[in-house]
């Protein structure tokens, strides 16, 4: 198949290429642009007949260019051309007003021509910030009309829905001085705002923000909400999810105090002051003066225990003189007044952390014949004794400590049996052996408990104690190592050479019987 090729004369050039006379141009759209507003306009919904906007002026020259083929265009006033654009600018003449308006063209393509360094420079000085110092532009303020009548805008409002379409491209009539309106009220579409003007009676609130935020909401406590109520009131159903809420709320704090306190008492601690400090001058003084009456009086009663045993001169001998032994009345009633004042304590914080008081005491002091009697008759001798107590049987799970004094031979030692931790204590101020303590005691709590009674549960921690540097002061020991278990303090927060001193505090608390007054439990401890 043989190729087609053009001539030399007919291949197409750069220079070839046919330019369309600015004439010819000229006719064909305004033929177009007759034909659509003609025709297609009415259908469109377009207004009246309007110049074409392809009949502008172009009396000026404009340049062709087609690559390297530059060619002039001049307006030619002899075609048909300059006719019909006469006839256009005759026709702009005779336009209404509101033709004018409708037709006007916009300034979008009036560009001002400016060259690129000159464009360069304005563009820089517009986002160039102002030097520190100088005065900021000056704005304009914002006006805003407040009006206080409501029928203008009743009436603005049933105006703007009765009003035809035609109606709303005219120019509203300007707002009477009644009721002066915002001027973006004029705007078609815009709706018409009002801003009332606070009370003269407000004031500024100066209370701080909770407090404020609390009266708006009322969500005070019921009897001020039904006094003075607020402008917005909760639901029924709001208000019984914020009472169910409060009383959870209330349910587990009641549960974290109650479990921070059985954690205390599982717990020891050191004392903020010294367990141990000696006493003012007015209680020497009653000692003093307690003893010098009943060496003249002879048998003459010094105190009494918190059960009504009678302490006499002799028995004060043994607390006070150099070098001697507690005897027996001396340490059980030191430790009843402990454990007395101890089962008040947990009381007086059941009650307040909401639990109920129990008949079974928190505490129980057994003398020093219990273990005696243990040891020689067995634990069945130990029952009538426990239902005195009014811990018997598995009640005794409810007990926090049982204090059991210990004399053998001229030697005083206490352990401690506290179920509520299930361990099984033992202290003695010259480091003995607790095997046989422990033994008898885990006897005791199997014919107490039963079946309750799990072995397992039961640990003997070895708990130690301040050590005894002498052989006189172990009665001082038992007693001191009581109070430190009761107040949940460590056995060894004190010192052997303070014994000396706490045998002057012991007498000074028997002859006040117990610990109140100037003796309150748990007073400087902690």
């Amino acid at each position: 198949m043989t190729a087609l090729k053009r001539k030399a004369s007919q291949e197409l050039t750069p220079n070839s290429v046919e330019v369309i006379e600015s004439g010819t141009f000229t006719e064909m759209s305004g033929m177009i642009w007759s034909f659509f507003r003609n025709h297609v306009g009415p259908i469109w919904g377009w207004p009246g007949p309007q110049s074409n906007p392809t009949s502008t002026d172009r009396s000026n020259s404009n340049d062709v260019i087609s690559n390297s083929h530059i060619q002039k265009t001049e307006s030619r006033d002899n075609r048909p051309s300059a006719a019909k654009r006469q006839k256009s600018e005759d026709a702009e003449v005779k336009k209404t007003p509101s033709d004018r308006r409708s037709s006007t063209p916009t300034t979008m393509n009036r560009i001002e021509k400016k060259s690129e360094a000159e464009l360069r420079v304005s563009e820089d000085a517009r986002w160039t910030p102002a030097e520190f110092g100088a005065p900021l532009p000056a704005r304009e303020p914002e006006i805003i009309y407040i009006s206080d009548d409501d029928e203008d805008i009743k009436q603005e409002t049933f105006s703007s829905r009765s009003s035809s379409p035609e109606s709303s491209l005219t120019t509203p009539a300007p707002p009477s001085p009644r009721s002066p309106r915002s001027p973006l009220s004029h705007y078609r579409g815009a709706t018409s705002t009002q801003i009332r003007p606070l009370p003269s009676s407000t004031s500024y609130d100066d209370r701080p923000l909770d407090q404020r935020l609390r009266d708006v909401l009322s969500l005070d406590d019921k009897e001020d909400s039904e006094a003075s109520e607020g402008p917005f009131q909760l639901s029924a159903l709001s208000k019984k999810r914020l009472q169910l809420e409060a009383e959870e709320r209330k349910r587990k704090e009641k549960a974290e105090a109650i479990r921070l306190a059985r954690e205390r008492r599982l717990t020891r601690r050191n004392p903020s002051k010294p367990l141990v400090q000696a006493l003012e001058d007015k209680w020497e003084e009653n000692i003093e003066n307690a003893l010098s009456r009943a060496r003249k009086g002879g048998n003459v009663q010094i105190t009494q225990s918190q059960g009504g045993t009678p302490l006499h001169i002799k028995d004060f001998s043994t607390l006070l003189g150099h070098c001697s032994w507690l005897n027996d009345e001396i340490i059980n009633t030191y430790i009843e007044w402990i454990v007395e004042a101890a089962n008040k304590a947990a009381k007086s914080e059941s009650k307040k952390l909401g639990e109920p008081i129990s008949e079974v005491p928190r505490f129980i002091a057994h003398n020093s014949f219990f273990y005696e009697n243990l040891d020689k008759k067995g634990p069945s001798s130990t029952e009538r004794l426990m239902k005195r107590k009014k811990a018997p049987g598995v009640s005794l799970l409810e007990v926090d400590t049982v204090f059991v004094p210990i004399c053998r031979g001229s030697h005083w030692t206490i352990g401690a049996v506290r179920p509520v931790a299930r361990t099984i204590e033992y202290f003695d101020s010259l480091q003995g052996s607790p095997r046989n303590f422990i033994q008898h005691m885990r006897g005791w709590l199997k014919f107490q408990l039963g079946p309750a009674y799990k072995e397992e549960e039961w640990t003997t921690p070895a708990t130690g104690c301040t050590r005894q540097m002498n052989g006189y002061d172990c009665g001082v020991f038992v007693c001191t190592n009581a109070l430190c278990v009761a107040l949940g303090l460590d056995t060894s927060c004190y010192q052997g050479r303070d014994m000396t001193t706490m045998r002057r505090n012991i007498a000074a608390l028997l002859i006040n019987k117990g610990f109140r007054g100037d003796f309150a439990w748990g007073q400087g401890v902690f």
